[in-house]
C-alpha cells in the first residue's frame, strides 16, 4: 500500500539523516518507526483495559510500611 504524507522540513531531515546512519531506506524506517509507535499505543490500550486497580491497591495495602533490610539497601 503505497500513502502520502506532509511533514515538516525538520523531521524529514532527520529522517534522512537516520536513514543514512541506518543503511536503510527512509520509506523502511518510516515503516519500522511506523509499527513501534503501533505496538506501543496498542500495549498501552491492552494494559489500560486488562488493568484492576482496585486489586492493585488491595494488594498494595498487604504491604508493610517499614524500612527494607540493610541488604536490600543500595
Amino acid at each position: 500500500m503505497k500513502i502520502s504524507a506532509n511533514i515538516p522540513d525538520v523531521l524529514y531531515q532527520q529522517l534522512e539523516s537516520f536513514a543514512e546512519k541506518e543503511q536503510i531506506s527512509i520509506e523502511g524506517l518510516v515503516a519500522i518507526a511506523l509499527s513501534s509507535q503501533i505496538a506501543l499505543w496498542s500495549t498501552r490500550d491492552y494494559l489500560e483495559e486488562k488493568a484492576n486497580w482496585d486489586a492493585f491497591e488491595r494488594v498494595l495495602a498487604k504491604v508493610p510500611n517499614i524500612e527494607p533490610d540493610e541488604c536490600d539497601c543500595l
